[in-house]
């Protein structure tokens, strides 16, 4: 795995390099629960911090909906697809923000998977190069894909 991640930070940096804003720089990482994908970020996020670049991870899993929202009995896989997670929110609220910003101090709803309520979270940022969004669902069905600079897909 070592030269995979390896691999993708070259790729990340030398997009990074050839943008021509000056925003943040988003990379989505995405896979089914359970691939592995919050270990193999915090690999890319430790290689690309050792290449000089300030780099955030934000895991998706904390812009859960509550359970009275994500779960449905009626076609329960289609609804779970649809309702498990605030994309908008979240990336109105935060992701947005932050990439065009590069510095961000908010604070959000927060769901554990088992929760029955929010709870506040604070987000702080300060000059980000890069975000490295991590979660299910990232690229499919949602607006969030057309937001991202450099897109992975976490294959098992």
């Amino acid at each position: 795995m070592n030269n995979d991640v390896l691999q993708v930070a070259e790729t990340i940096i030398s997009c990074f390099r050839q943008r021509s804003s000056n925003e943040s720089f988003l990379v989505a990482i995405s896979g089914i629960d359970g691939a592995g994908k919050g270990y193999v970020t915090s690999h890319i996020a430790q290689e690309l911090r050792d290449q000089g670049l300030r780099t955030e991870v934000i895991h998706v899993d904390g812009w859960l909906n509550l359970p009275s929202v994500r779960f449905h009995e009626d076609r329960s896989a289609e609804h779970f697809y649809r309702n498990a997670i605030r994309f908008e929110e979240m990336f109105e609220q935060l992701i947005l923000p932050l990439k065009r910003q590069r510095s961000i101090q908010v604070e959000a709803n927060f769901a554990e998977e088992t929760a029955s309520t929010y709870r506040r979270h604070e987000y702080r940022f300060e000059n980000v190069d890069v975000i490295l969004l991590e979660g299910i669902y990232l690229l499919t069905g949602t607006s969030a894909a057309l937001r991202l600079d450099v897109v992975g897909r976490l294959h098992v």
